[in-house]
């Protein structure tokens, strides 16, 4: 269907816009015209990288996951605009992007707090806690056996 779909959208845009006159004063020699057609395929390549990893960042976790991850693509996709072209932001624009951000912030932080709460859940259903040590031991512990900033193993 998506091929389909892709020739019969370019015939279509062919006949309606006609790109050979809108192009043709713009691009004058071979050498701009190569510019143009590869910018256009280093944004296609791009376009599937994406598009590809959008497919296994849904395979290895859930859609939530994959909303935010699409919120901090638009935030870089705008702070990008604004570094490389030049584009301005008004007080709105930068409000919006400040309670973004800091919504992504606070799903990262209660998944983790939800992270903790589960590991402490599974500690004390093993037996009784007698001290913190054995907590924080077990929270700080990374999954190769390694010692966290303390040096606690």
């Amino acid at each position: 269907l998506a091929p389909f779909m892709f020739i019969s959208m370019l015939m279509i845009s062919f006949v309606k816009e006609r790109p050979w006159n809108k192009l043709g004063d713009w691009i004058n020699s071979t050498e701009t015209a190569l510019a143009v057609l590869g910018l256009s395929l280093t944004g296609a390549v791009l376009a599937i990288c994406m598009i590809l990893c959008e497919f296994y960042l849904i395979m290895k976790s859930n859609a939530i996951v994959l909303m935010i991850g699409g919120v901090l693509k638009e935030l870089l996709t705008i702070l990008f605009g604004i570094c490389v072209f030049g584009d301005r932001l008004n007080s709105v624009n930068i409000l919006g992007g400040i309670i973004v951000f800091s919504g992504v912030i606070l799903y990262k932080i209660s998944m983790y707090v939800k992270k903790l709460e589960t590991k402490y859940d599974s500690i004390a259903s093993k037996g009784s806690v007698t001290s913190n040590d054995s907590i924080e031991s077990d929270v700080d512990e990374g999954t190769d056996g390694s010692y966290d900033s303390l040096g606690k193993k």
